[in-house]
């Protein structure tokens, strides 16, 4: 009898479970046209996330403006798939790399994922990037920033 209860509470939690897209599956890449040189656009991302990412020296990994790339490992929010009911905040996990030529940023955002606060992902399955329509629905979350990274505010 202890057998079959536990089979059952072991059945009811794994039909709840929904695992995350495989890694290599949770990337998006854009191509933006900047209208900027290499330089200039590397400047201006640069002080975006300066802006916009509170300690920039920890979330920026690596910048090299000779190859004109940057890479980081950051967060937006993104309550996009929160259920009526949910007062939680959740944030879009990422790292970008960002390779920049004259007039172009191609824009490559990989691992992907849905977190609380705390930066740990979420468990349930309605708000985790589980499938390829939810991955595009998580776009949305990442407009402010790829339009963020490449405006020049011309004073």
């Amino acid at each position: 009898m202890k057998n079959i209860i536990v089979w059952l509470l072991l059945l009811t939690l794994s039909s709840c479970a929904t695992s995350m897209l495989q890694k290599k599956d949770r990337e998006i890449e854009s191509v933006v046209k900047t209208k900027m040189s290499k330089e200039n656009a590397y400047s201006t991302a640069l002080t975006y996330i300066a802006k916009n990412f509170g300690d920039s020296s920890k979330v920026i990994k690596m910048k090299n403006l000779e190859s004109g790339t940057i890479v980081l490992k950051g967060n937006t929010s993104c309550n996009i798939f929160r259920q009526a009911g949910d007062i939680n905040n959740y944030l879009l996990q990422f790292t970008l790399t960002i390779m920049l030529k004259n007039q172009k940023a191609k824009l490559h955002y990989e691992n992907l994922y849905i977190s609380s606060n705390t930066g740990n992902p979420i468990g349930w399955e309605y708000n985790r990037i589980s499938s390829k329509e939810k991955l595009r629905k998580s776009m949305g979350c990442l407009d402010s920033l790829n339009k963020g990274l490449f405006e020049s505010n011309n004073w």
